[in-house]
């Protein structure tokens, strides 16, 4: 593991190393100071290997991510509800044992997994979907039609 901390303590005490320099005066002193030089060349390539396996695991990550995210967003489709518009249904193949469910058309494209949420208006015969997550409403009056 990555330990960042050893980075920032190697310039730590780099900087220290640093001023002691500063305020060498004799020979005694000059000859410390070279040691303490190649004190500091020693701790900052520490701390350079330290940065650069950080971002070699922070690169990691992210296509770690980027590949989660394209296999997620696989199993989904764009279907048509009516007079409502477009949302996305989990595909028939991937459904396994899951309930059927439909996910904002606003919020998925952005990364979030919003499940629209069912609400009836009896007064109004309308039944809505809502995002909880951008506040989107949609009427639902007929079963949704897959694109193609």
């Amino acid at each position: 593991m990555i330990d960042i901390g050893l980075a920032l303590q190697s310039i730590t005490a780099s900087i220290g190393i640093a001023r002691v320099v500063a305020e060498a005066q004799t020979e005694l002193d000059r000859a410390d100071l070279k040691l303490k030089m190649a004190e500091i060349i020693t701790t900052l390539a520490d701390a350079k290997i330290a940065l650069s396996e950080a971002r070699t695991a922070l690169f990691e990550k992210d296509q770690e991510i980027v590949g989660l995210k394209d296999s997620y967003s696989g199993r989904y489709e764009l279907v048509e509800i009516a007079s409502a518009g477009l949302v996305y249904v989990l595909k028939v193949s991937e459904r396994g044992h899951e309930p059927k469910h439909y996910l904002c058309p606003v919020c998925f494209p952005k990364g979030k997994r919003s499940i629209l949420q069912p609400k009836i208006l009896p007064a109004y015969d309308i039944d809505q979907l809502n995002c909880f997550e951008c506040k989107l409403s949609l009427d639902q009056n007929e079963a949704p039609k897959t694109l193609r």
